[in-house]
């Protein structure tokens, strides 16, 4: 028997243990770091994620943005 994992490990089903928050101030990366990810997904606040080529939603109102939230679950 190996020590060492014969299978990857199950993957996260929730939205929750799918999502991560960065902050910093302006101009280090941050969105372009995240752009990379496969499949990124941002729910953009402010303008500036739309020349990355991204999956992108840009909520308005409060009710636009808990509406993408509701959809993700």
């Amino acid at each position: 028997m190996s020590i060492l994992p014969t299978a990857s490990a199950a993957r996260p089903i929730r939205l929750a243990d799918r999502s991560i928050l960065l902050f910093g101030p302006a101009g280090i990366g941050k969105t372009t770091w995240a752009a990379g990810f496969p499949y990124a997904f941002f729910i953009s606040t402010e303008a500036g994620a739309g020349f990355l080529g991204v999956a992108e939603c840009c909520p308005t109102t409060w009710e636009d943005f808990e509406a993408i939230l509701a959809a993700l679950e």
